[in-house]
């Protein structure tokens, strides 16, 4: 693992995230104006990040990386043998904020699903 290459990429990825929606706008901005009026980007902003950020470390998806594209019943966003990601939204500050579970009750419901199989 070349550990200079993968931070050279994710600070990369992370510096060409700051024109999202709007070039004039800073991403740091629009974090806060999603948190202040309560938009939903996990979708559009925050899953496509997450595809890109996995890809700088070798998860593609169909060869070592599930992608749950339509949600149904107790699934991840993402999975592989070695682990589970949940995204969310840029609107929260915390996660577990307007939830009725945590986010380690929601995982832990995940890995108990029926519907969820890692295999």
């Amino acid at each position: 693992m070349d550990i200079q290459r993968i931070t050279e990429e994710i600070s990369t990825l992370i510096n060409s995230q700051t024109n999202i929606i709007n070039k004039n706008q800073s991403f740091r901005v629009y974090v806060q104006k999603c948190k202040k009026r309560s938009i939903n980007d996990e979708e559009s902003v925050v899953q496509p990040f997450t595809i890109s950020f996995l890809k700088v470390l070798n998860y593609i998806n169909q060869h070592n990386l599930l992608i749950e594209v339509v949600q149904k019943g107790n699934k991840p966003d993402f999975h592989s043998d070695r682990f589970i990601l949940e995204c969310k939204s840029t609107k929260f500050t915390s996660f577990a904020e307007g939830k009725e579970e945590s986010p380690e009750e929601q995982l832990k419901r995940y890995l108990e699903s029926p519907e969820f199989s890692r295999e």
